[in-house]
């Protein structure tokens, strides 16, 4: 655990060298672009995580880029506001969905063995290292089932969309819209899985595969 004071910027920023100190396994990948992978969360030899790592293919860097919450303390008062959000995160975590958009990655859903499964959106600047809770006021119905499992796309990497689709044997498909800070459902659940069928159960391997492609066709014919 690390002062403010001895946090560099962006907070919890740490850079490892090849066959150093490197992220848990295994984890959840995110692509940024043809040389940058983003990590959050997963299960560690302690259970799961919340912190945040890059990994940058031209020399094979691995980078911390936040450490999880309460990585960073301070006994100044004056610090106290600057040390809450440096230590937002979402919590420890499994099975969660992630996107890149714009740079930045944000983080839905997942099962944290506190609190079960989990239907929060989070947003992490790449560039400040700090996390941010958005659509934390959703009235039930108005967002995602809590879940894990699901997956996720963002149809433009630069727009400010991404949908997620299925997740627990779900076959919903929800966009959410960053800059609003609101879910859209695209599709309900099926009668087959909301009567409690397996239409889905047992197929998670090819969940990803569905879920694309059926989040980018209702995406492409939403009015």
């Amino acid at each position: 655990t690390r002062t403010l004071n001895e946090t560099a910027k962006p907070r919890n920023r740490e850079t490892a060298k090849p066959r150093g100190s490197l992220p848990a396994s295994p984890r959840c990948q995110t692509r940024v672009d043809e040389d940058t992978a983003v990590v959050f969360g997963g299960l560690g030899l302690d259970g799961e995580l919340n912190d945040v790592w890059e990994f940058r293919v031209a020399g094979a860097n691995w980078t911390r880029l936040h450490a999880g919450a309460g990585a960073v303390e301070t006994s100044t008062e004056a610090d106290a506001a600057a040390v809450a959000t440096a230590n937002a995160a979402p919590s420890p975590r499994v099975g969660h969905a992630a996107v890149v958009l714009r740079g930045d990655l944000y983080v839905f859903g997942g099962y944290d063995s506190s609190r079960g499964h989990t239907n929060d959106v989070w947003a992490f600047a790449r560039a400040d290292g700090v996390w941010r809770q958005l659509a934390s006021g959703a009235a039930p119905g108005a967002a995602p089932a809590p879940r894990s499992g699901a997956s996720a796309m963002a149809p433009d990497p630069e727009g400010g969309t991404f949908v997620i689709f299925g997740g627990d044997g779900k076959d919903d498909v929800w966009a959410f819209d960053v800059d609003a800070e609101a879910w859209t459902m695209r599709q309900g659940e099926s009668v087959a899985v909301t009567s409690g069928g397996a239409r889905l159960r047992g197929a998670r391997a090819a969940t990803a595969a569905v879920g694309f492609a059926t989040a980018a066709f209702f995406l492409a014919n939403a009015s």
